[in-house]
C-alpha cells in the first residue's frame, strides 16, 4: 500500500509540473493576465483519491522548476534501482531473520543436549524471544526503519508459533484444542500488526504461516476442524485484503488455498476423506463466490477477470467433483447454477463498451460454455454418439457467439469443444452404411459448412482463417470417404455416399471459390483435390462396369477413355466459361493420361487395342487443341470490335 501511495504522488507531482511548464510559457494579454495556451489545464476530478490533499503540501517553487523540468534531469521513476538500498534494507533482514531463527534452535538443542534448560524454561524462553522481538521491532518503525522493524514483528509471530508448537507436539504440556486457540490468537495479533503499521508484505507472510497451523497443530492426521478453519481464515484474508486493498494479498491467500486443500488430502489418504472432500468443496464454493464479489464490484485495481475468475472456476469444479463423488447429482447442480447464472450475467452486459466489463462478459460467457460442456459429458457419459453430435453443436455455437460478440476466449473455448467433437468422430469407424456412426460423419461434413459460413461472415479481413478453416473442410470430406465400408457394385450405398462427397467437396469450391480470386494457389489446390476425387470415382466407376469382362484389355482401354474424356469436359468448360484453372487442370490430366497409356497400359494392351486407344486419344487431343484456336479466335474478334 505504501509503494501504491508513493507511486501515485510521483505521478500526481509529475501532473503539476507540466502544467507549471505551461504557465510558465504562456504570453501575457494586453491586461497583463496569461492568455492561457491549452485548454486542458483545468481543475479535474482528481484520479487519484488517495492525493485529493496533495495541493495543500507544503513546497517550495523553486525546487519544483528546478525537479524534472530541467532537460538533463532524469525522473525518478527512470532512474536505475538502488541495490543497495534493496538489498541492505529491504532483503537483508527478511534473509537474516530465518538465520537467526535457525541459530535460536541450534542454541536450544545446545542447552537441551546439556541439560541446562528443562521443558517450562525453554517454552518461557520463546515467549521472552517473541516479546524481546516485538519490543525491537516496533522501535525499529518508529526509527522509520521499517523494512528491519517489519521482518521483526512477524519473526516476533513467527516465534510464538513455533513456541505452541513446541508447548504442544514436542512436550505435551497443552491438549490439542488449546494450541489451536493460541495459534489463532497469535496470528490474530498478526494481522493486528498489519493493519496498524499498514504493511501487505507483513500480511502476506502472517497468510503463510497461518495456512500452516493445522499441519503444526493436528499433525497429518486431518480431521474437518483444520478443513473448516482454512475455509474461515481464507474468508477472513480475502476480507481484510478487500478492505485494506491489498492486491497481492488476494492473489496469494487465492492460490494457497488450493496448495494446502492438496496437502491435506495426501496427508489424509489412508484414511476416510469423504466428508473431508465435501467440506472443501463447501470451501472451493465460497471461495469462488468471493473472488467473484471482489471482480464484479472491482474491488482492486487492473483486475484481471479472464484468468482470475475462469481458474478459479476450473479449480472449484474440480474439488466440488471430488466431493460429490458419492451424489453425482449434486455435482450436476452445480453446474446447471453456474451455467445459468453466469449465463444472465452475459445477456445482460452483452452489449457494453467498457473494457473490464467486456472482459469480465468475456469470461461470463466462456465459464457458460465450459461449465455445460462438463454438464454434457457428464450427462452422455456413456452415449458417445450422441455426445460427439452435442460437441459438434455446441461447439459451432460457441464459435458463433465468440465471433458474433469478438470475445477471443469464447472463441478459443469453442475451438476446443469443437476440436473434442472431431477427435470422437475421427474415432467412430464406419461398418455398415445405415447405422448412427455414418449420420455422425454426415453431421461432421455439415458442421463443417458451418465453419467455413462462420469464416466467411466474421472473418472476412483473416485470409489464414478463412484458408485454415477451408483446408480442413477438404479434408474432413477426404476422410469421410476413407472411412467408407468398401463397395463392388455401382448402386450400393457406400459408392453413392461416396459420390455424394465428392459432390459436396465441389460445391463447397464453388461456394468458396469468389473468396479466393486473388488467391490462385488455394483455387488451384481444391481443384487438384477435386479432379483427384473424380478420378477416383471414374476408376472405380468403370472398374465395376467392366468388373465381369474376362478380358482386361478392355478394362484399361475403358479406363484410358473415360480419364481423356473427363480431361476434354474439364477443357471444355474452361474455354467456355473462360475459366483458366479449369483449362490447365485439364490439360494437365490429357497429358497423366498420355503418360499413362504409354508407360503402363502399352505393356498389357494387345496391338489392336493400342490402335484403337491411340486413334481416340489423338482425335480427342486434335479436338480440342481447335478449340484453343477458336478461344483465341473469339478474343482478337472482341478486341478488335
Amino acid at each position: 500500500m505504501d509503494q501504491e501511495r508513493i507511486e501515485q504522488l510521483e505521478k500526481r507531482v509529475q501532473q503539476l509540473e507540466r502544467e507549471i511548464l505551461l504557465l510558465k510559457n504562456e504570453p501575457l494579454n494586453q491586461e497583463g493576465k496569461a492568455e492561457p495556451l491549452h485548454e486542458g489545464i483545468k481543475k479535474k476530478e482528481n484520479k487519484y483519491p488517495l492525493l485529493e490533499d496533495a495541493e495543500a503540501l507544503p513546497r517550495n517553487s523553486g525546487q519544483i522548476q528546478n525537479h524534472g523540468l530541467n532537460s538533463g534531469t532524469k525522473p525518478k521513476s527512470q532512474e536505475s534501482r538502488d541495490w543497495e538500498y534493496e538489498i541492505g534494507r529491504v532483503w537483508l533482514p527478511r534473509i537474516f531473520i530465518f538465520v537467526l531463527f535457525i541459530g535460536i534452535i541450534w542454541g536450544f538443542k545446545v542447552v537441551v543436549d546439556y541439560g541446562i534448560l528443562t521443558e517450562p524454561v525453554r517454552v518461557v524462553l520463546g515467549f521472552v524471544v517473541a516479546l524481546l522481538l516485538y519490543f525491537i521491532g516496533e522501535r525499529q518503525m518508529k526509527a522509520k526503519r521499517e523494512g528491519l522493524g517489519k521482518t521483526l514483528l512477524v519473526g516476533a509471530v513467527g516465534v510464538l508459533i513455533l513456541t505452541t508448537f513446541a508447548m504442544h507436539i514436542l512436550y505435551s504440556m497443552i491438549p490439542t484444542y488449546p494450541a489451536f486457540i493460541l495459534n489463532l490468537t497469535w496470528i490474530s495479533i498478526g494481522l493486528f500488526l498489519s493493519h496498524h503499521h499498514k504493511s501487505e508484505v507483513m500480511a502476506i507472510l502472517i497468510a503463510i504461516i497461518g495456512y500452516l497451523i493445522p499441519f503444526l497443530v493436528f499433525g497429518t492426521a486431518t480431521i474437518l476442524v483444520p478443513v473448516v478453519y482454512v475455509i474461515l481464515f481464507y474468508a477472513a484474508l480475502v476480507y481484510f485484503a478487500i478492505n485494506k486493498g491489498y492486491k497481492v494479498l488476494f492473489y496469494v491467500t487465492t492460490s494457497l488455498l488450493h496448495f494446502v486443500y492438496f496437502a491435506f488430502v495426501i496427508s489424509a489418504i489412508m484414511f476416510d476423506v469423504d466428508r473431508m472432500l465435501q467440506v472443501m468443496a463447501v470451501g472451493a464454493v465460497i471461495q469462488q463466490l468471493l473472488i467473484f464479489y471482489a471482480v464484479y464490484l472491482r474491488k482492486f485495481q487492473k483486475m484481471y477477470p479472464i484468468p482470475l475468475l475462469f481458474t478459479s472456476f476450473v479449480v472449484t469444479t474440480f474439488w466440488v467433483k471430488m466431493g460429490t463423488l458419492q451424489a453425482d447429482y449434486f455435482y450436476l447442480v452445480y453446474l446447471i447454477f453456474i451455467s445459468v447464472a453466469f449465463a444472465v450475467l452475459f445477456y445482460l452486459q452483452r452489449h457494453t463498451t467498457d473494457l473490464q466489463k467486456r472482459e469480465f462478459t468475456s469470461v461470463s460467457i466462456a465459464i457458460t460454455t465450459f461449465a455445460l460442456f462438463l454438464l454434457i459429458l457428464e450427462a452422455f457419459q456413456y452415449e458417445g454418439n450422441t455426445l460427439t453430435i452435442v460437441f459438434l453443436i455446441q461447439g459451432l455455437i460457441a464459435l458463433y457467439l465468440g465471433a458474433r460478440y469478438q470475445f477471443i476466449f469464447q472463441q478459443v473455448m469453442g475451438g476446443f469443444i469443437y476440436f473434442v467433437g472431431v477427435m470422437l468422430v475421427l474415432q467412430t469407424a464406419i461398418f455398415k452404411m445405415v447405422s448412427f456412426e455414418t449420420l455422425i460423419w454426415f453431421f461432421f461434413i455439415a458442421s463443417l459448412y458451418g465453419l467455413v459460413y462462420l469464416s466467411k461472415k466474421f472473418y472476412q479481413q483473416k485470409a489464414e482463417v478463412q484458408i485454415s478453416v477451408l483446408f480442413a473442410s477438404i479434408v474432413g470430406h477426404l476422410l469421410l470417404m476413407f472411412s467408407l465400408p468398401p463397395y463392388d457394385v455401382i448402386w450400393s450405398f457406400s459408392f453413392i455416399t461416396f459420390v455424394a462427397t465428392a459432390g459436396s467437396l465441389l460445391g463447397l469450391y464453388f461456394w468458396t471459390r469468389n473468396t479466393y480470386q486473388q488467391n490462385q494457389a488455394v483455387l488451384i489446390v481444391m481443384g487438384a483435390v477435386n479432379v483427384i476425387v473424380h478420378l477416383v470415382i471414374l476408376s472405380d466407376f468403370v472398374r465395376m462396369l467392366t468388373n465381369g469382362l474376362t478380358d482386361g484389355n478392355i478394362s484399361m482401354m475403358s479406363l484410358s477413355f473415360a480419364w481423356a474424356l473427363y480431361a476434354a469436359g474439364s477443357i471444355i468448360i474452361g474455354v467456355v466459361y473462360d475459366k483458366k484453372v479449369f483449362r490447365l487442370l485439364g490439360l494437365g490430366l490429357l497429358f497423366l493420361t498420355l503418360l499413362k497409356v504409354i508407360f503402363i497400359d502399352l505393356y498389357y494392351l494387345t496391338i489392336m487395342i493400342r490402335a484403337v486407344l491411340f486413334i481416340g486419344l489423338g482425335m480427342i487431343g486434335i479436338l480440342l487443341s481447335r478449340l484453343f484456336y477458336v478461344k483465341k479466335e473469339k478474343e482478337e474478334h472482341e478486341h478488335i470490335g
